[in-house]
């Protein structure tokens, strides 16, 4: 178990803490560590990493650099090299000389928004935190990032709703429920209006704290599993 590592994205679960003064670990925190060792042992991965929310934000990884490109005039390209160390590892968007860019592409308008008007979620703070102790980097971007969905995602929308509505007679994107799918889908946006940032900076404090509750994880890990 001494070998099991946190992914940056579940740092934010591992930190939360327990309800009880007398447990060292909470039950997300332990239920994150069990994740991990099902991924690097048995190699299986969550459920949720095929919604929808999840492959759209595969599907437009390229047109959100882009846009990101175009705000920041500056060609950005996609990180493909996993960091490690001996507690943690991850993945960033895109790494450049001075920061870590992580890109969070926003289902629709109105979670968009949603995201603009509220602070920055504890744990893409966390992961961000994560990707900067793994690259060295002292500051760490969080961009928000609004794309036209899909058209695969749109035409599996519209089956869905063509299927739940009864309507034979016409054909998915015909129908009503079709037409406002594939109108929601299209953003007429300026470049500056599709994008939300926060930026944070490098904290070894905060990250000294993480390598001690990847510790108290894998001792819990051992317990559980003997």
């Amino acid at each position: 178990m001494n070998d099991i590592k946190i992914r940056c994205s579940a740092i934010g679960d591992i930190m939360t803490e327990p309800r009880s003064k007398s447990e060292l670990l909470s039950k997300t925190a332990i239920k994150a560590g069990i994740e991990a060792y099902i991924i690097q042992v048995h190699k299986k991965h969550p459920k949720d990493l095929i919604s929808d929310a999840i492959k759209k934000g595969l599907l437009v990884e390229e047109d959100a650099i882009t846009v990101l490109s175009k705000l920041d005039k500056t060609i950005y390209a996609k990180n493909e090299e996993r960091f490690s160390n001996a507690f943690i590892m991850g993945t960033p968007d895109i790494v450049t000389a001075t920061e870590v860019i992580d890109i969070k592409s926003s289902w629709d308008i109105f979670t968009f928004y949603a995201s603009r008007f509220d602070k920055l979620d504890a744990g893409y703070e966390w992961q961000l935190r994560g990707y900067m102790d793994l690259t060295g980097r002292q500051r760490a971007r969080l961009s928000y990032i609004l794309c036209d969905t899909p058209w695969q995602i749109v035409a599996q929308a519209q089956k869905r709703a063509w299927y739940d509505l009864g309507s034979p007679d016409e054909a998915p994107e015909d129908t009503m429920a079709g037409i406002l799918i594939a109108e929601n889908a299209k953003y007429d946006l300026p470049t500056e209006q599709r994008v939300h940032q926060f930026t944070i900076e490098h904290d070894p404090d905060a990250m000294e704290r993480v390598y001690e509750r990847v510790a108290l994880i894998r001792q819990e890990l051992k317990h559980i599993l003997n």
